[in-house]
């Protein structure tokens, strides 16, 4: 697929999707809404993570011990 000769190129879109629940009564936010991106030009890409798995989080892990 190619481009209409007047279409000006552009490197990456990104769409907001409202989806679940509100989170409270008259919220303006959704339980479920995320946002998603689509890179076109990878030169945009400066790096990137892993996401952590759920042994390996911050949260998941004891607190360190008092050092008093």
């Amino acid at each position: 697929m190619g481009r209409a000769k007047n279409e000006i190129p552009y490197d990456s879109v990104r769409a907001a999707f409202i989806e679940g629940d509100p989170i409270y009564p008259g919220a303006g936010f959704n339980d479920k809404t995320h946002i998603q991106i689509c890179i076109i030009n990878p030169d945009c890409i400066k790096g990137f993570f892993l996401p952590r798995s759920k042994k390996d989080s911050y949260i998941s892990q004891k607190p360190p011990a008092s050092r008093l």
